[in-house]
């Protein structure tokens, strides 16, 4: 009889151990699952819609939305992020190159479809929907051509150009950190001080002031 009850005994428990494997089992899958369809939730509600000009089509994207920040201050906007286009980072050339610290000249002929990006040194004339760019009057290949978008949460309308082509044309270093989506572009720094007070760093407009045609300093 003792050998009986161990023989059930031994049953008995193995069937509890499968049952418990059989139930831990379905809670992984399940976990797997669910995991999957809020991954999917999270990519959807992240996604951004824009009118692309050039297609006439409304585009769903999903991919990075890139900040930009000149001398570590931020000069993109929020709600009209940069994106990615093969691999490579696209902003609003208003937002970065025009309406921030870095003050460059910008020119936008709508009937030529042509931005001109300018500073003292370099004139780069980008044509939208067009990879050939003029550099100083030179034609220069680009990896992607700037395009015009219109972001469907705002309506706002912008032309997207590439920043690192026109960043590092004009001069400046150029940073992309992918773990954030950003760009850094750095100038050089003027270190200024009030009546001998703490220094801090202007990343404004600079001039130079002459006088009878000759550059003169106005500093110490």
């Amino acid at each position: 009889m003792d050998a009986h009850k161990n023989i059930y005994y031994t049953k008995d428990k193995n069937n509890l151990n499968y049952l418990f494997l059989l139930k831990l089992g379905c809670i992984i899958i399940a976990a797997i699952i669910m995991s999957g369809f809020y991954k999917t939730q999270a990519l959807a509600s992240s996604s951004m819609k824009y009118y692309d000009y050039a297609s006439k089509k409304d585009i769903s994207y999903t991919g990075k939305q890139v900040k930009v920040n000149y001398n570590g201050r931020k000069i993109s906007k929020d709600e009209n992020p940069g994106i990615i286009v093969n691999g490579i980072a696209l902003g609003s050339y208003k937002d970065i190159f025009a309406n921030s610290s870095v003050d460059a000249k910008c020119v936008y002929n709508k009937e030529a479809a042509t931005v001109t990006i300018s500073n003292s040194d370099t004139s780069i004339v980008l044509t939208i929907n067009s990879k050939t760019a003029l550099v100083n009057g030179k034609k220069v290949n680009m990896s992607v051509a700037p395009i015009k978008i219109k972001y469907r949460s705002n309506n706002v309308a912008k032309i997207l150009v590439p920043s690192r082509f026109v960043a590092e044309n004009l001069g400046y270093k150029y940073t992309w950190y992918s773990g954030t989506s950003t760009v850094d572009i750095e100038g050089s720094l003027l270190w200024l001080s009030y009546n001998g007070g703490t220094r801090f760093a202007y990343t404004g407009a600079t001039a130079q002031t002459s006088i009878d045609g000759r550059v003169v300093s106005l500093g110490n």
